[in-house]
């Protein structure tokens, strides 16, 4: 049986093809640094947009645009 002290050590995780850049309409900002989905200006307006209606804050909005949410 697992203890508390187990169950807060794990940290659930999610595969990542690495073979190909997934691009979606509900996450269009990829993990690879060198994709240009993180300098596009559409993509960025409409997280700068979430921001503004305060949907993300600025960090979240960093993260986002990294590529580093899930």
């Amino acid at each position: 049986m697992r203890s508390e002290d187990d169950a807060r050590r794990c940290i659930p995780m999610i595969p990542v093809s690495q073979g190909s850049l997934i691009h979606t309409s509900s996450n269009p900002f990829c993990y690879s640094d060198s994709c240009g989905c993180h300098e596009d200006p559409e993509l960025i307006a409409e997280v700068a947009h979430a921001v503004d209606e305060g949907l993300l804050t600025p960090d979240e909005a960093k993260l986002t645009i990294a590529g580093k949410t899930v």
